[in-house]
Order: structure tokens, then sequence, then C-alpha cells
């Protein structure tokens, strides 16, 4: 029958996926809604009205204006009665033809008129329309612009802002719910959302699995390591790149002339130290904390205040790699964004990024080493403050053999005054106030050292030596960051009308939220 749940779940994807084919990014929900084909539902609703002639409103429709509003997250008959109020065109689109029911009305409808089968099938397309959405990467119009409103009282705001923000963390949670890379069985004891919350806890208490579930207490480290060793490392990569993607594409959407702009990037390396074995993606580092052996992953961040996304994380198997992956990141953010600088630390200080960089065309500002050629120069000219030489040749002598030529300048050190700082860029660098910006400038850089310890506070500790696991819980913790840069933006430019330069809601706070927030029953 179709009032059996398993069967009619397939049925109801069906329905859905032909009404989300008309979308590419952003989901109108209403629109969306009345383009569900609910033709297998009527007779069950109309069975229910076949004795009642009092009854003015089609069935279907009010089936509709549930399913918009479990969609649109509201809480009670009456926020959705005052919302189809504002929008006539859309209570027209949902098939009210004369007027629109009451706040009553809708409520006795869901609450007394209904069977409890005809309940759990408009629930199904409501929890099987998230699902396919966020899966499919698309965005639900859920109400993230603001006009500041000056007539309110303080307490007023207070309560608007904590609902707000309530409601944004249960829909980005819900997101990462749909889109973590782990797959249930139908009769599975534990939900996705129950492996979430553990994995928040182990980060919220920077702990490992096995402590993390006895002090959660909910579900077991075996149940959580057992479904990430399954996973490839392809398929990880892939799901958190849809998730870093679905997150850059709400900021957009909240603030698109900003991404219309030229951004400022950097790309960096960070070390997940280890003290095993050697092993695969294992690398040799410079000795710290009693090791010499780390995971390595490499990260491209927009460092412009108050939106410091991180693009893109990839781990490195070999260090032979690097160059591959530092060009992969690159033209990754040219498809997302317009780059105005690239700036690199001293690691990158060589002729094969140098060229990769000039292949695609993009500016850039690389701290130097103090090669023996640098130091000569600086020997050539104590007497000067800012030192700079144009078309500066980098030579490699070790095959591959190459020469390169940039813009070399060296200014005073920002703290060490006995000390200098170089620089190599394809910038015009024409005089000594020039060099002192870009110097100025490069201090964003410091904006992706700042991700990575944010991104830190995101991670659960482990001493797998399954690589599954280790880059989950690396891009887990980017893709958390991620959301939680979202997050203060949504709110700062809501309730301060501007991009918040500091957090107004910390990262420890954000967890915490998110664990609390149940989207699941």
């Amino acid at each position: 029958m179709y009032c059996r749940f398993i069967p009619y779940e397939k049925r109801i994807e069906e329905i859905v996926s032909n009404a989300l084919k008309d979308f590419n990014s952003e989901v109108n929900l209403t629109e969306f809604v009345s383009k569900l084909d609910l033709s297998s539902l009527e007779p069950l609703l109309l069975r229910e009205y076949e004795n009642d002639f009092h009854f003015r409103f089609n069935p279907v429709s009010m089936a509709k204006a549930i399913i918009l509003k479990k969609l649109k997250g509201m809480k009670s008959f009456e926020e959705l009665y005052d919302y189809l109020e504002s929008h006539p065109d859309e209570v027209k689109l949902l098939g009210f033809n004369s007027r629109l029911p009451s706040r009553r009305t809708l409520s006795y409808f869901y609450n007394e008129r209904i069977s409890v089968d005809v309940k759990r099938i408009i629930d199904a397309f409501a929890r099987i329309s998230r699902e396919m959405m966020f899966k499919k990467g698309l965005i639900p119009d859920v109400d993230l612009s603001y006009q500041h409103d000056d007539n309110v009282s303080e307490r007023t705001l207070r309560r608007r802002k904590r609902r707000y923000i309530e409601n944004l963390i249960k829909f980005l949670k819900e997101n990462l719910i749909h889109q973590l890379p782990i797959e249930l069985k139908r009769n599975s004891v534990y939900t996705k959302e129950d492996l979430l919350n553990l994995l928040l806890h182990m980060a919220i208490t920077n702990d490992f699995a096995e402590n993390g579930s006895r002090t959660f207490g909910r579900l077991s480290s075996d149940t959580l390591l057992y479904h990430l060793r399954k996973l490839r490392v392809e398929e990880v990569i892939e799901s958190f790149d849809r998730i870093i993607d679905w997150t850059y594409n709400i900021a957009r959407r909240v603030i698109p002339e900003f991404f219309d702009m030229k951004l400022d990037v950097a790309i960096d390396v960070t070390d997940w130290l280890y003290y095993g074995e050697w092993d695969d993606y294992v690398i040799g580092t410079q000795p710290k904390r009693g090791t010499h052996k780390a995971y390595k992953f490499m990260t491209i961040c927009i460092v412009e205040n108050g939106i410091r996304f991180t693009l893109k994380a990839l781990p490195l198997k070999t260090m032979s790699e690097r160059y591959r992956v530092f060009e992969e990141l690159l033209r990754f953010a040219l498809e997302r964004i317009k780059i105005n600088r690239v700036y690199l630390d001293r690691g990158f200080y060589d002729l094969e990024y140098i060229r990769i960089l000039r292949r695609l065309g993009l500016n850039f500002i690389i701290q130097a080493q103090k090669s023996i050629g640098i130091r000569k120069v600086i020997d050539e000219n104590k007497d000067k403050k800012v030192i700079i030489v144009k078309d500066y040749e980098i030579v490699r002598k070790r095959k591959p053999v190459g020469r390169e030529r940039v813009n070399l300048f060296i200014v005073p050190h920002r703290v060490n005054k006995d000390d200098v700082s170089c620089f190599v860029t394809n910038l015009d660098v024409d005089c000594e106030s020039k060099a002192l910006e870009y110097a100025e400038l490069f201090r964003k850089r410091w904006g992706i050292e700042t991700s990575f310890r944010v991104e830190g506070d995101f991670r659960p500790r482990t001493t797998s030596k399954n690589i599954s696991v280790r880059v989950f819980y690396f891009l887990f913790s980017v893709a958390m960051y991620n959301l939680w840069i979202l997050l203060n933006l949504c709110v700062g430019l809501r309730f301060k009308s501007k991009i918040p330069e500091k957090p107004i809601i910390t990262a420890k706070m954000f967890i915490k939220e998110m664990i609390d927030k149940n989207i699941i029953g």
C-alpha cells in the first residue's frame, strides 16, 4: 500500500527529483513545493474528506503548505500564516484560488484531520526534499538578509538575534549531515547526526574517538572508526569539496559584491605531527615536539579580514607531488574567485612555483630565503634602508636547471631591527614606499596561520595510521572552520550591518550549539 513507509520512499525520491531538475544553484522553496506532483497523495486526502461538505480548501494545497512550513523550518502555524499572508503570489503558487486558510485551519488540518500515515508521507516529502537539495549542493532560499530595525527594543533585538543564530546553526548542521560521506543502512541503530555529534564532541574536548565516545555516551568509537575506515581518500576529498563549495556559495549569496572583487589568497603547508612508523602519506619534517614525521596538507585560503575562507585542502602523499597539488589548488580557486595576489612563505621560494604562477597569469609576493645571491645583495647595499633589485635572477643549478627573473625587495624586519625581510614578486616595485607597502600587505598571509590555528580547535585527535581517517578529520576541521566563518559573517551583516573584524560567536560556542541543535527526531 502507498501508506506503508519504506516502499513509497522511492516514489517520493522520483517526485522530488523531477521537481528539482529546473533549479541550478538556489531553490525557491515555494516554487519547488508547487512543482511537487502530489496526485498519488490526493486520493488518500479526499477519502478522509469525502463526508465533509464544509471544508473549503483543496487538501493537496494544504499538504503543500505543510511541506513548505517544514522546509522553511517554521516552528508554528502562526509563522506559516504570517509568511503566506505577506506573500500573496506564493499563496497562488500553492494552489489556493480563493483565499488563504486561517492559522487555526492550517493547524487543525495537520493535527486533527489527516491520518498518521498521511502525516508520515508529508514528513517524508520534507525530509527527502532537504536531503536531495543538500546532496545536489542546492541552496534553499533561507532568509539570510536583514534590514536593520532601529525601532525595536534591545530586548527584542536580542531575542531576534538568538532565534536567527539558532535557525542558522540548525540549517548549517543539516547541510553538513546530508553531505557527510558516510552511508548508513536503513536499519542502522545510529543516525548520521549521532556520528556528527560525536565528532563535534571530540573536537570541543580535543579528544580521541575512544575517550570521546565514553564521555559523550551515545555510540562507540568502533562504530565511528568502522565507517571512516571504509571510505576512500578520493571519496572523502570529493565530499568535503562539495561541503566547502556549498558554504562558499552561501557566503557569495549573502555578499555577492565582495566576491565579485579581486581577492588576496595565500597557500601554505600545514604539518599534522605523527609519532609512529613510516607509512604512506607520512613525510619528513623539521624536528618538533619529539618527532620529525608528519602528515602534510596544502591549503589555499582567502585572506581578507572577516572572510578567511579555506577554498580547498589536499593531502601530500610525497613531497615530489607538491607542484601538482599547488597548481591544482590555484586552478580550483580560479574557477570560483578572481585572484588579486598570491602570498607565499619562504617554503615556496622555488623556481617551479614561480613558473606555475606565471603560467596562470597571477601576481605574487613570496618571502625569499636568504640565499647566497641575496646575502650578496644585502652586503653590497648596507647603507640602504630599503633595497630594490629589478630583474633579479633566480638560478637553479641542479637538474632540471632553470632561470627566472623577478623583482627583489628587502625591507627592515618589523621586530628585529638588526635583521631584514626579503621578498620576490612579479609586481612593479619602483620606489621604497611601494616596497614597504607590499611588505605590509604580505602580513595578510598570517591570516592563513590563524586559519590553521582555529581549524585545530575543530579537529578530533587520533593515532590512527589509516589515511582515510586522517584526511576525514583534517577536512572535517576545515569544513567546520568555514561554517563558523559563515555564521559570524551572516550574524555580523544582519545585526551590525558590516563584516565583523572579530568573531561574534567563538569557535567553542559554535561547536556546543551545533551539538545542542537536534535535526532528526
